[in-house]
């Protein structure tokens, strides 16, 4: 099952939260991505999310595909709507 959910965010999305996207995605089984401006990214990857950055405002696409899709977004979702 594909599951997209689209954010934007009210602060920067700084390294050490970049990680902690990492291990949250990493709870699932589901195949995640996040794409920002024509960049998509494996969001269980710490080498892939490596240098991934965005600033207040910008629009982050998430894609989960797999069986607990829904709940991956859903966590992922929690997570960046708190950053700020």
């Amino acid at each position: 099952m594909e599951r997209k959910r689209t954010v934007t965010l009210s602060g920067d999305l700084l390294e050490e939260q970049v990680k902690q996207i990492v291990v949250t995605a990493n709870k699932f089984d589901s195949y995640i991505l996040l794409e920002r401006n024509n960049w998509r990214i494996n969001a269980k990857s710490p080498l892939g999310t490596r240098g991934f950055r965005a600033s207040k405002g910008d629009t982050i696409n998430m894609i989960a595909i797999g069986a607990d899709a829904e709940q991956a977004l859903e966590q992922l979702s929690l997570f960046l709507d708190s950053v700020s």
